[in-house]
């Protein structure tokens, strides 16, 4: 039950990644549904817990790497 802006802090820590680079990343509700729209989040959104949060849901982490071509980076954090 934190804000979006909260938990984007303690990602960017785990990730590792700098403030520049991270402020380009989208933080989104993903249903794993193949062809569902994911549910982009602003700072003041709250994140809801793992308990609300069903098992179709998941959040995901939208950043577009310019540096990297024909490449896919996928990072896994599992909680």
């Amino acid at each position: 039950g934190e804000t979006l802006a909260d938990t984007k802090v303690r990602l960017r820590h785990r990730l590792g990644m700098n403030e520049k680079d991270f402020s380009k990343v989208k933080i989104a509700i993903v249903p794993r549904t193949s062809y569902a729209k994911p549910e982009y989040l602003e700072d003041d959104d709250i994140i809801l817990s793992e308990k609300e949060l069903s098992n179709e849901e998941c959040l995901g982490l939208d950043h577009v790497d310019s540096a990297i071509s024909r490449v896919e980076k996928v990072i896994f954090i599992r909680g």
